[in-house]
């Protein structure tokens, strides 16, 4: 089912520039679990700085990331380490990488070099993918995202159902590895509904059909 967008969808430049955000974002919730990278952090601030990213950061990114080394909350940095799930979606959106399986984790490294991390880039020069492309990939994760929760909840229905997510049988898989799935399935539907102009703001973006 098609949703008409309530907002006006980003440009291709606009999600560049918000998929760097957010590998920001992951790399400090990453390097706050690593007192060794602490000395990163003003780093990756000044980088932000640099690259005029601090408009392009929502308020409570702006939060996290000058959040002192050691002060972040640890939902706060949970939370912050599965933005990573958004870059692999808006990166594929702009045909800069390939989308990991919903089953498989996004890998920061896979994309310092696309995004210039931490270094300077040129403007983005890509298009994004066309929005029933868009809409069709938000509409299937959702979907599935559904089904796994219903899987959590202990729906009658799904009991003795084949549970299939892209041609992977979850079956038999544990309530963890479940959850983990449909964490990465919010995730990435919070970026497509983002990319389809479903919310002006990105952590506003309602995960719903």
């Amino acid at each position: 089912m098609s949703h008409s967008s309530v907002n006006t969808p980003p440009s291709a430049e606009r999600a560049y520039r918000r998929a760097r955000v957010l590998l920001a974002v992951t790399a400090r919730a990453l390097f706050e679990l690593l007192p060794e990278r602490w000395p990163e952090i003003a780093r990756l601030r000044a980088w932000m700085m640099r690259e005029s990213l601090w408009s392009d950061a929502e308020p409570s990114e702006v939060a996290l990331l000058n959040t002192a080394p050691g002060g972040l909350a640890p939902r706060d940095a949970i939370d912050g380490g599965w933005r990573i799930e958004g870059v692999a979606v808006l990166c594929w959106s702009l045909g800069l990488a390939p989308l990991p399986a919903l089953d498989e984790q996004a890998e920061p490294s896979r994309y310092r070099a696309c995004l210039g991390f931490l270094a300077s880039t040129p403007s983005v020069a890509s298009t994004l993918r066309p929005p029933p492309e868009l809409e069709a990939y938000f509409e299937q994760t959702a979907r599935d995202r559904g089904l796994l929760l219903r899987r959590l909840a202990g729906a009658d229905e799904l009991a003795h159902v084949a549970l299939t997510i892209e041609g992977r049988s979850v079956t038999d898989s544990g309530d963890d590895e479940v959850r983990r799935i449909a964490s990465t399935a919010h995730e990435r539907c919070v970026a497509a509904g983002w990319l389809l102009g479903r919310a002006a703001s990105y952590t506003d973006v309602a995960v719903t059909l």
